[in-house]
């Protein structure tokens, strides 16, 4: 009855265990202490084939923002860059603290940040902008990520990055009552008087109209 009793709270301890390891674990598709740089709609995602040099290719994604909105480390290491870099505008590159891969932040209209200094997941970089050469018109960021010190060896940014925020449902909206219309009652015709003529008295009609 005693080892009976010891086996089910030790099946107990592990499922405990169980969960909290679920629960801790960064979601599918994403990598520990990364977080989205802004919140937005991917309006251009990430495509790159096997010649670094072909056309067609967009070695990022593009995340909708309005111009001005403060940007942020997807993820903790040093700032390798930060400034202009041609095409690409004003341009902000961060190498990750494991020293593995190269993050970075184009076209943005402020930096924040000099070379060589440490950030922390989420801190401040800058600010969406619209410098460089854009694939679209509207605001937004550009954020690549690539093997460090590599120019071509580029990866898919929303494999690091956890499943976007989702927005909050909209509460479901209450029929406004209608009101049923009154009748009303239509006003009573007046029938006029009949005109009564005195017996015994000749009435004369006009000439055109005598029979």
């Amino acid at each position: 009855m005693r080892t009976r009793s010891v086996l089910t709270a030790l099946a107990a301890l592990l499922l405990t265990v169980a969960a909290s390891l679920l629960v801790s674990s960064p979601p599918a598709g994403a990598a520990p202490g990364w977080s989205w740089p802004v919140e937005g709609e991917v309006l251009t995602g990430y495509r790159n084939g096997d010649d670094p040099y072909a056309g067609g290719q967009h070695r990022g994604i593009d995340i909708a923002a309005e111009a001005g909105t403060p940007v942020g480390a997807a993820a903790a290491g040093t700032v390798r860059f930060a400034g202009v870099a041609g095409s690409s505008g004003l341009t902000v590159s961060v190498r990750t603290s494991d020293g593995t891969l190269d993050t970075s932040y184009l076209h943005l209209s402020a930096v924040a940040v000099r070379e060589g200094e440490q950030v922390a997941v989420g801190q401040r970089l800058g600010a969406v902008g619209t410098t460089g050469r854009r694939a679209v018109e509207a605001p937004h960021l550009h954020f690549g990520v690539r093997d460090a010190g590599s120019r071509h060896a580029y990866h898919d940014p929303l494999s690091y990055l956890p499943p976007a925020p989702r927005a909050a449902p909209e509460p479901p909206r209450v029929p406004v009552p209608v009101a049923a219309p009154v009748p009303v009652a239509p006003a009573p015709v007046r029938v006029p008087d009949p005109v009564r003529v005195p017996a015994g008295r000749r009435v004369r009609l006009p000439a055109e109209r005598r029979v």
